[in-house]
């Protein structure tokens, strides 16, 4: 199977561009595309696509909108994603069902 079967749009360039890892029996992919970050739990479940949080442009840092590098916490569900120099750690949050996840759209 190839990556662009399971991983739709354009995947950045950057060697960590994309991750996967196993979080409450669920594996989930992670990875970059521009400036958003893409989440499926397998390569047919789509879960969430995170953007760019608008507070963290600033002149100072240029390449800051393109996602350089993701990674995931398969004790916590974290997942950090690395816009430049600047790391953003997303938490995860279950819905009223308690089946779905969703992702905070801004980091902490």
């Amino acid at each position: 199977m190839f990556l662009e079967q399971i991983c739709p749009g354009q995947l950045n360039s950057s060697l960590h561009a994309i991750h996967t890892f196993i979080w409450e029996d669920d594996r989930l992919i992670i990875y970059a595309s521009g400036d958003k970050v893409v989440i499926y739990a397998d390569p047919n479940k789509p879960i969430q696509v995170l953007t760019y949080p608008t507070g963290l442009k600033d002149d100072t840092n240029p390449l800051a909108e393109s996602v350089a590098a993701v990674a995931g916490n398969s004790s916590t569900g974290q997942i950090a994603v690395a816009y430049g120099s600047v790391i953003g750690i997303y938490g995860y949050s279950k819905t009223a069902t308690d089946t779905d996840v969703r992702y905070s759209t801004r980091p902490y």
